[in-house]
């Protein structure tokens, strides 16, 4: 960094380069959005607090089949109701000592305790909704006084990211928005900007405000020094439309609090997936193959009292086949009062409905393939409980 060039230059110049090298995926990006998840991209600043009117989605399959993937990620592989992920040391000796699996048992359990209590869960089913349509997502994970940690999801479109020489993401740039209090609430009148004071002594607290957040390497740290602003990650917030070389806070973490995961890697890219134009191609052809007539008579079929009544009987007979021993004894009743009954009821819905449109509004087909998607997920594992396995 040249010597007359301040924190906030270096930062908006390295800023620059980001948003160039993301420009190829912006305009995939966009259309995936519109046609999948509307309102979840979040390209532009001003979108903040705007709910975008939903007029391109002409067939929910799309974003049917995102939700189905969702659900099914959470549920099986990071589900709340059972566990999984356990704890271990490199050592092996280590592990035949009982202590020491005491120790990491407590360990287990006091994270599962802190993701319970946090919004941990409610972010990552966010993160697998991005995840599966953008095959990009982020997560920050941040200390919390009240719940240990509290997690946000970076709206896609609203980020920008840098491999390290490893190909694992250390630079994210976000810009957002911040209204008048927020910003003094959090940074203090005396950090921000002479228009967000003005903004508060006028009382227009609920103008808004552009904000970057900057977190990467903290290349210039002082390793004799344990403050802050010389842990291996330097975390900066400014106001890009704020006089001067200002800074809103400078402070740093000694890990990554942002995770990136990418669906697939291809070398040294910095996002991943199946390319933005296929998967837009493929969305198109799934909602476009149909004609109106088709789509008109499915989107009327699915809120028919029989197709309701057919999809539950679809649903209870595939419990049934699970685990034949127990139908003598009366198999589970997905009717019954439970959280479980009521999840499975859930996941069985949203994956048939996806089917049946996808399917042209074939039931058979429609029925097999959910029960084919269903028992990869969830199993009877005694004639009261349909459980994850």
């Amino acid at each position: 960094m040249a010597e007359q060039e301040s924190r906030k230059q270096f930062l908006e110049k390295q800023l620059s380069q980001l948003v160039t090298a993301r420009t190829s995926y912006d305009s995939h990006w966009k259309e995936l959005s519109d046609f999948i998840l509307p309102n979840c991209g979040r390209f532009l600043t001003t979108d903040a607090g705007r709910n975008k009117r939903n007029t391109k989605v002409v067939d929910p399959t799309g974003g049917l089949a995102s939700r189905t993937l969702e659900s099914g990620m959470l549920s099986g592989i990071t589900s709340p109701t059972r566990p999984w992920f356990s704890l271990s040391t490199p050592d092996k000796q280590l592990m035949d000592s009982w202590p020491v699996k005491m120790w990491l048992s407590q360990v287990v359990e006091l994270m599962n305790d802190v993701m319970n209590k946090s919004n941990w869960y409610q972010s990552l089913t966010v993160l697998y909704r991005y995840l599966g349509t953008f095959a990009t997502g982020a997560i920050s994970i941040l200390e919390d006084e009240e719940d240990v940690i509290r997690t946000h999801v970076l709206p896609i479109g609203s980020y920008y990211i840098s491999n390290s020489d490893r190909l694992q993401v250390d630079t994210v740039f976000r810009k957002f928005s911040m209204t008048c209090r927020q910003l003094v609430t959090k940074f203090g009148k005396e950090n921000v900007s002479d228009a967000v004071a003005s903004a508060w002594d006028t009382g227009s607290f609920e103008t808004w405000f552009e904000v970057v957040h900057a977190v990467l390497p903290n290349t210039n740290r002082d390793t004799g020094k344990l403050n802050a602003k010389n842990k291996r990650f330097s975390s900066i917030y400014y106001e890009p439309g704020g006089s001067g070389d200002k800074l809103l806070s400078e402070s740093g973490f000694d890990e990554m609090p942002i995770l990136v995961p990418r669906w697939d890697i291809n070398g040294e890219d910095d996002r991943a997936g199946v390319p933005a134009d296929k998967a837009v191609d493929m969305a198109y052809t799934q909602v476009y193959q149909q004609d109106d007539r088709l789509k008109q008579m499915i989107s009327q079929q699915v809120r028919d009292k029989d197709y309701i009544k057919d999809r539950a009987t679809a649903a209870q007979d595939n419990i049934n086949s699970l685990s034949p021993s127990w139908t003598s004894f009366g198999a589970p009743s997905i009717s019954a009062a439970g959280q479980a009954n009521q999840l499975y009821q859930r996941d069985y819905q949203t994956i048939y409905d996806a089917n049946f449109a996808q399917t042209g509004g074939d039931a058979d087909q429609a029925k097999a393939m959910t029960n084919a998607m269903i028992k990869k997920v969830w199993a009877v594992c005694n004639c009261r409980l349909v459980v994850f396995r």
